[in-house]
């Protein structure tokens, strides 16, 4: 089981999972080594925000999994970041992926499934331990934003 960043101190575990999500930034002007250069894309739009939810609780769930499993991990941290601000929002009714939503200030969990939506095949459902709490915070002044789930 893979995991993105494990820290450890004293024989204590915590393992880390990271998510980093962007739209895309355009600027009309920047210097690389002394030289102009005009209309650059800083960041690209990765859009597929079904997905990367999806795979930001499938990530806690990992977490859930590997504190269960080994007695010296002790929690754990799912970060997400970006500069999207759409998945702060609550999804609209209809959509396939609500149980995977990340939206601002809510409870989410334990049903990870994706309801009407047979994208099951390819990405399972799964139940999470418990529910948590999204709390978004903005870390800079082009629009950053993260949230941290601690296990």
């Amino acid at each position: 089981m893979k995991v993105d960043i494990v820290v450890c101190k004293d024989g204590i575990f915590v393992p880390i999972e990271l998510k980093y999500k962007t739209k895309a930034i355009e600027v009309q002007n920047i210097k690389r080594f002394g030289e102009s250069i005009p209309n650059v894309q800083l960041t690209k739009n990765q859009a597929a925000q079904n997905i990367a939810k999806y795979d930001f609780w499938k990530d806690v769930r990992r977490l859930e999994i590997l504190k269960k499993k080994f007695e010296k991990i002790h929690g754990g941290i799912c970060l997400f970041l970006t500069n999207d601000e759409s998945y702060q929002s609550e999804p609209r009714d209809n959509a396939k992926c609500a149980n995977f939503s990340i939206a601002k200030d809510s409870y989410h969990g334990k049903d990870m499934s994706w309801g009407e939506d047979d994208a099951s095949n390819i990405r399972p459902n799964f139940q999470l331990d418990k529910t948590y709490r999204t709390s978004w915070e903005t870390i800079s002044k082009i629009g950053l934003c993260y949230t941290i789930v601690k296990i």
